[in-house]
C-alpha cells in the first residue's frame, strides 16, 4: 500500500518491481498486478486466485506470494521443462530377475514426500527454465508406433501447460529423448512453435532411423555413457557410428557411476548427474562465450565497412548455432 507523500511511485510507469503491469482500473492505483495467470493484491500480499501449479506444491499456500519468501525470491511464471520416461520393459526374463515393469523403469516422478528429484531440480536452471512438469506418462511399449502416438501425447500435454511464447525444454531418458525429438518435430511443423525456443535433451537415447531432429533450429543435446549397453543394442546406427541421436548440436559422454544390472543405462540418476552435468554447463558457457566472440566481431566489421550492401554474415568467421 502506497502511503500518502511518502514513496517513490510514479503513475506514468505501469510495471512492478518484477516486470509485471499494474491494473489500476479495479482496485485503485497500484493495488493489483498482472501475473499473466492470476491477479495479485500487494497491499495484502496475497493473489486472488489459487496457484494453477498447487498440485506440484502442496507443502505451500496455493494463495501465497514466492512462497512467502518476499525478500530473496520471485514469483514464477511459465518457463517449464517436461521430463519423459523411457520403454517399460515388460517380459518374462527382466521380469523375472526383478527388473520388469513400471516400478523398475526410471521415471521422473516426484518421491513420496513431494521432493523433487536432483535432476529435476538442477538440470532445470541450468536450461534456463523456471519451473518443472514431470506429469506426462506414456505405456512405454518398445516400438515404433508407441514413440509416435507418445510424441503426439506429450505435445498436447506441452501445449495445456505451456505458456505461449515461452521456452520449451524436453528432458527424455532412452527412448523417452526419442518421443521428446518427434514431439519438437511436431511442435515446429504443426503447431508453428519457432524451433529456437525448444531444446531436446536426450539421455542414454539409442538412434531411431524413423525419428530425427528435422529441424537444425532446435537444441538438441545428447547425454551418454561410454559404455551403455542397452542403447547400443537398441540403437539403428550402424556398424561404424556410434550410438547417439542424430543432428545434434553437441554430445556429452560420461564414466557410468552405478554399474550392476542397469549396464550404464541410468545416465538420470543422481550420482549419473553429477558426473556429467558440470561438463554440460562447461560446453553451454563456452558456447554463449563463442557466440558473444562472433556477435562482437562481426558489429565490429559492420561498423568499419558501412557502405557494404550486403555484408558478408561470416565476416570470415565461423557462424556458431544459436543457442
Amino acid at each position: 500500500m502506497l502511503i500518502p507523500n511518502r514513496h517513490g511511485n510514479s503513475g506514468a510507469y505501469r510495471y512492478g518491481f518484477q516486470g509485471q503491469e499494474k491494473d489500476d482500473e479495479l482496485k485503485g492505483e497500484g493495488n493489483s498486478l498482472n501475473y499473466t495467470f492470476r491477479m495479485h493484491d500487494p497491499r495484502i500480499g496475497r493473489f486472488f486466485a489459487p496457484d494453477p501449479l498447487f498440485k506440484d506444491y502442496p507443502y505451500n499456500s496455493s494463495y501465497a506470494f514466492s512462497e512467502n519468501r518476499v525478500m530473496d525470491a520471485v514469483e514464477l511464471e511459465g518457463r517449464e521443462a517436461f521430463f519423459i520416461h523411457g520403454t517399460i520393459l515388460d517380459n518374462i526374463f527382466v521380469n523375472a530377475i526383478g527388473y520388469g515393469g513400471k516400478e523398475n523403469t526410471y521415471t521422473f516422478e516426484k518421491f513420496s514426500n513431494g521432493q523433487n528429484k536432483y535432476i529435476v531440480n538442477n538440470l532445470r536452471p541450468v536450461l534456463g527454465n523456471k519451473t518443472s512438469n514431470v506429469a506426462f506418462e506414456w505405456d512405454g511399449d518398445n516400438s515404433d508406433g508407441a514413440r509416435q502416438s507418445a510424441a503426439e501425447q506429450l505435445v498436447e500435454h506441452v501445449l495445456k501447460n505451456r505458456k505461449p511464447g515461452e521456452p520449451i525444454s524436453l528432458v527424455g531418458h532412452s527412448h523417452g529423448g526419442n518421443v521428446a525429438i518427434e514431439a519438437a518435430n511436431i511442435l515446429v511443423k504443426k503447431h508453428k512453435i519457432q524451433a529456437n525456443e525448444i531444446t531436446v535433451v536426450a539421455i542414454n537415447t539409442p538412434m531411431q532411423k524413423e525419428i530425427t531432429l528435422e529441424n537444425k533450429d532446435v537444441r538438441l543435446i545428447a547425454i551418454s555413457a561410454k559404455g551403455d549397453l542397452i542403447q547400443a543394442a537398441a540403437s539403428e546406427s550402424k556398424w561404424s557410428e556410434n550410438n547417439n541421436v542424430k543432428n545434434t548440436d553437441f554430445s556429452i559422454f560420461y564414466d557410468d557411476k552405478e554399474g550392476g544390472l542397469d549396464v550404464d543405462h541410468v545416465g538420470p540418476s543422481s550420482a549419473n548427474v553429477k558426473e556429467w552435468l558440470p561438463k554440460l554447463v562447461k560446453e553451454i558457457n563456452d558456447q554463449k562465450k563463442e557466440k558473444a566472440t562472433y556477435e562482437k566481431r562481426l558489429n565490429a566489421h559492420k561498423k568499419a565497412n558501412p557502405s557494404e550492401k550486403k555484408a558478408d554474415n561470416s565476416g570470415g568467421i565461423a557462424n556458431p548455432r544459436d543457442f
